[in-house]
C-alpha cells in the first residue's frame, strides 16, 4: 500500500496540503487506531486521543522521550515540521507502545514545539504575552502543556474566557470587524 500512497502523493490526488494541527491530530489518532475509517464530527479523533492520556503516563514523558518536532523558516514562515515526530511514532508502533503513551507523547512534544517557537518569537520582537486561540486549544492537555512550558519561560498566556477558542470566536471577531468598518463609514 505504501506504493499506492506515494503515487497519490506525487500526483496530488486525493492528498491536499495541510497545515492546521487539527489534520496532525486526525492523522496521529488514525496511526492509533481512532477514526481510522471516518470521523462523525470535526475535532472527535482529537477529542478521543486527548482522552486516552493518563495523568501518570503524562508525567513520566514530560521530561524525556517525547516526540521531537523541528520548527523551520520557509519564505520568512516559521513553521513546524512533523517529520521527526513520525519517525519517532512510527518507531513506537513497530515496538506495539500503547496508543495512551503515544498520545501523550504527541500532546508533551507538540506542546513543546510550539512553546519553542513561541518564545524564540517573544524573545526576538521583546513580547512577554501570548495569546493562545483556534480551536487546537480547547485540547486541555496541549492548552495545560503549552501553558506550564509558556509559563516557566517567562511568557504570559491569555485564553478565551466568554468566547470559544474555535471559529465560533471567530466568527465574532470578523462581525466585529465588519460592524467597526460600518460605524466608520
Amino acid at each position: 500500500p505504501l506504493t499506492l500512497l506515494n503515487q497519490l502523493i506525487s500526483k496530488k490526488i486525493n492528498s491536499p496540503l495541510a497545515s492546521s494541527a487539527g489534520r496532525l491530530f486526525d492523522a496521529v489518532a488514525a496511526s492509533i487506531g481512532i477514526c481510522r475509517e471516518e470521523c462523525n464530527y470535526e475535532g472527535q479523533a482529537a477529542m478521543e486521543m486527548e482522552a486516552l492520556v493518563d495523568k501518570n503516563i503524562l508525567n513520566k514523558y514530560k521530561e524525556k522521550q517525547n516526540y521531537p518536532f523541528e520548527i523551520n523558516i520557509l519564505d520568512n514562515i516559521y513553521c513546524i515540521d512533523p517529520n521527526p515526530m513520525w519517525q519517532a511514532l512510527l518507531k513506537d508502533l513497530q515496538q506495539q507502545t500503547s496508543p495512551e503513551v503515544i498520545a501523550a507523547k504527541f500532546h508533551i512534544g507538540l506542546a513543546q514545539a510550539i512553546g519553542k517557537l513561541a518564545t524564540s518569537l517573544c524573545q526576538h520582537h521583546h513580547i512577554k504575552t501570548v495569546v493562545l486561540s483556534g480551536g487546537v486549544f480547547q485540547n486541555l492537555i496541549l492548552l495545560e502543556q503549552l501553558s506550564k512550558y509558556l509559563k516557566n519561560s517567562g511568557i504570559n498566556t491569555l485564553t478565551h474566557s466568554l468566547t470559544p477558542c474555535n471559529d465560533g470566536g471567530l466568527s465574532l471577531g470578523q462581525a466585529v470587524i465588519a460592524a467597526a468598518k460600518l460605524i466608520k463609514k
